[in-house]
């Protein structure tokens, strides 16, 4: 006889069973998930706290590597010393023999060569053509003093003349082992610090003890276990202190991935100021054992919790196997044949109410049949179809029959409207003038529908109108329109007629196409067919060359006469307002880059004004208006022009904008540029905004938005290759850079220029 198992899983103990060592399985994940978050929160806590302690520690060497370059830059303008450098007299002269000078060079150095803050061993003043060294202590031939005094195998005494030739100003060393031949084993890791200016015969020179200083921030910043390892811009080093960094150093640490974990050691590297790189390592306890302990006994308490389910399990599935089994019987015959049963409540209860409805079943069953008529009779279908509104209305289009014309009404706002009593904005203005368009329409098309679009557009679907009609009622709009061009001006751009309603969506791409074409002129323009536009106006490299050249020079008339002459003949042409204001964006591009590269200091002001008719020109509505600003604005960039000319020019801020003009391209920032002028960062950003009145920031986005302007206008490249092109890494950059820059998205600009060509 086969042994039954101890659950069937398709029974109701053995689904019992399944759920119970599902929620068990569930909530020991959810637990084991728990332990496993708080371990890695708890490591990357202590990471992270471990990391601002390196860090911490980087920028204390950091502030004293500022503290002893300054020291040095002082000592090195002290008369005595200086003064000493200039004597023509060596070793063995009488002015030598007096010792003298060297006394007061002495009496100057020993104050910081025992300042205990510095953390120095010595600091010495090497005169390289009088073959003389000077310490805190006193002089002697250099030769002499660093076999001597400060003897070392990495760096001789025949090591010194030969760096001060090739290293003027200040430079670090890397450290090394530094001793005196009295106490030959009392050898002490020393860092060099020099100092000279260029043509000079003297250099400073001062032994760092790098270890003494690790000491005083160990004690400070309670980071005793770390080992440190440094190296300047170049990756040379110039200290370690332990022989295991030559392994390290090959994990590839980066300023995205500042710490990793590597052997239960956390390596640390921090970007410290001067191109200085700070390594650093130590053991990393994160309380791993503590959580694997919890671990352990949570998988006992759960093992414990599994077996007592399954006995409760087992035992309550033979509870409810007998009164189940009576109640699928009864279900399955339809009728209650099996006798009532005692026991558990709840299954009592089931029983009554399935006997109550089986009795009930075939009185209900009749009651559905005689209802179903009824229910097929109420025509729910056609109640549903009820719906007012737009959509009935385009039903209705799609039934009927007969042709349509779409009329598109474009207004183009002065931003400055007249006064009027009714109107304080243009937005009442529009507002106005659609209420006199759908007043006009209905009058004549009481069937007619007109809709307000988007950007200052109102657009009317006439349904089986008369063209002749059509026409007249457009005469008496016009005229009402023309009465209101002290709110703007109108262009009607109306369709050919077509004969379905489902052609309406090219019905309304031909009119939003013909109204690209209006012309600037002062009246309500009707137009019902594309007309030639001529080529895209531009100015050619000659007169660019020449209205930069008038504005330098501040022959205002002139450049303005050249633009007014442009703007006019483009006018007689028959150019299209978008062409119109092309060209605008063109010329106040060009001026606006060419002044952004400007080396003054201009007025916020004047500035302000500048910046605010530019907006104006892009929304001017008439050649009037066009004319009336780019006079003012021209006026204004030729007295910005002439206010950065006056100025003498800065050396420093030229040689600044040279790199930026030529290395936009690349991932530039501030850090770096001020690297590339010896000067610090924040120094810099202080000084550029002194000079010119514009941040470093402000400069660099205003010469790659113009190169990425040209290349959007000229090439065919997509909006990921241009970005990379001006010195953006990523797409998301470049697209938020150039929408602050110029109002739109880059995509957007370029639909914007091909739409104004394709319709020229």
């Amino acid at each position: 006889m086969s042994r039954q198992p101890l659950f069937r899983f398709n029974t109701l103990s053995g689904n019992i069973a399944l759920c119970t060592f599902t929620i068990l399985l569930f909530v020991a994940g959810c637990g084991w998930i728990l332990l496993s978050m708080m371990q890695s929160q708890v490591q990357q806590q202590t990471m992270d706290s471990r990391y601002a302690e390196a860090k911490q520690t980087a920028e204390q060497f950091d502030r004293h590597i500022e503290q002893l370059r300054t020291m040095l830059y002082r000592l090195y303008d002290e008369p005595s010393i200086r003064e000493f450098g200039q004597q023509s007299v060596r070793p063995g002269d009488d002015a030598y023999n007096s010792a003298a000078g060297t006394y007061r060079i002495s009496d100057e150095l020993r104050p910081y060569a025992y300042d205990s803050q510095l953390h120095l061993e010595g600091i010495i003043a090497h005169y390289v053509e009088r073959e003389i060294a000077v310490d805190q202590n006193g002089a002697d031939i250099y030769s002499d003093f660093f076999q001597r005094a400060y003897a070392s195998s990495s760096y001789p005494a025949s090591f010194w003349p030969t760096h001060h030739a090739r290293e003027p100003l200040t430079s670090l060393l890397p450290a090394a082992a530094f001793h005196n031949t009295l106490w030959p084993n009392h050898a002490k890791m020393l860092l060099p610090l020099t100092f000279r200016l260029p043509d000079d015969s003297y250099q400073l020179i001062a032994l760092w003890n790098v270890e003494r200083s690790m000491a005083a921030y160990r004690s400070e910043t309670d980071n005793a276990d770390w080992s440190w390892y440094m190296e300047d811009e170049e990756g040379r080093p110039l200290y370690e202190s332990s022989e295991e960094w030559s392994e390290l150093r090959e994990l590839h640490l980066t300023e995205h991935q500042p710490y990793t974990l590597h052997h239960d050691q956390l390596l640390v590297r921090v970007e410290g100021d001067f191109g200085m790189t700070y390594y650093a390592y130590a053991p990393f306890h994160s309380g791993a054992a503590e959580l694997q302990a919890w671990r352990e006994r949570a998988a006992i308490v759960f093992a414990a919790v599994i077996l007592l389910a399954s006995a409760s399990s087992y035992w309550f599935g033979r509870r409810l196997k007998r009164p189940v089994e009576q109640l699928a019987q009864i279900a399955r015959q339809r009728v209650a044949t099996v006798d009532r049963f005692n026991g558990i409540h709840e299954l009592m209860g089931i029983d009554r109410d399935v006997r109550s409805l089986l009795s009930e079943r075939q009185a209900a069953h009749e009651q559905l049949e005689r209802q179903r008529s009824a229910l097929t009779s109420l025509g729910y279908i056609g109640l549903l179809k009820n719906i007012a509104g737009l959509a009935q209305l385009w039903e209705e289009w799609q039934l009927e029959e007969g042709t349509y014309d779409i009329v598109l009404y474009d207004i183009r706002l002065r931003q400055d409207p007249l006064p009027d009593e009714a109107v304080e904005r243009p937005e009442q203005a529009a507002r106005m003038l659609q209420q006199l368009i759908e007043k006009t329409v209905s009058s004549c098309f009481p069937d007619a529908h007109t809709f307000p679009m988007e950007r200052q557009q109102v657009l009317s679907v006439i349904r089986n109108g008369d063209r002749a009609r059509l026409t007249a009622m457009l005469q008496q709009l016009k005229t009402s329109l023309d009465q209101k061009t002290h709110y703007g001006y109108v262009t009607i751009a109306v369709s050919s007629q077509f004969q379905h309603a489902s052609q309406c969506h090219y019905a309304y791409e031909q009119v939003q196409a013909i109204a690209r074409q209006a012309m600037l002129l002062e009246e309500t323009q009707i137009m019902t067919q594309l007309r030639s536009l001529p080529e895209q106006p531009e100015l050619s490299r000659d007169d660019i060359q020449l209205l930069k050249s008038h504005l330098q020079s501040g022959q205002d008339a002139e450049a303005i006469h050249m633009l007014e002459s442009a703007l006019n003949r483009m006018q007689t042409d028959g150019a299209s307002a978008s062409q119109i204001r092309v060209f605008t964006e063109q010329v106040t591009t060009m001026i606006s880059t060419h002044l952004d590269a400007m080396r003054g200091n201009p007025d916020s002001g004047a500035l302000w004004t500048y910046r605010s008719l530019r907006r104006k020109l892009t929304s001017a509505c008439s050649l009037r208006e066009y004319k009336e600003w780019l006079i003012q604005f021209v006026h204004l960039a030729s007295s910005l022009f002439a206010q950065a000319d006056a100025e003498p020019q800065d050396p420093t801020v030229i040689r600044l904008l040279d790199i930026l003009e030529t290395k936009y391209d690349e991932d530039l920032s501030l850090d770096y540029v001020a690297a590339e002028l010896n000067m610090s960062p924040t120094y810099l950003s202080t000084y550029m905004k002194e000079k010119t009145g514009v941040n470093f920031a402000e400069h660099l986005s205003g010469i790659r938005m113009a190169k990425a302007t040209e290349l959007l206008t000229d090439t065919s490249l997509n909006i990921n290759e241009i970005g990379r092109m001006v010195g953006y890494s990523n797409t998301t950059s470049f697209n938020r850079a150039f929408k602050k820059w110029h109002g739109i998205a880059p995509g957007e600009y370029r639909k914007r220029n091909e739409s104004m060509v394709q319709t020229g």
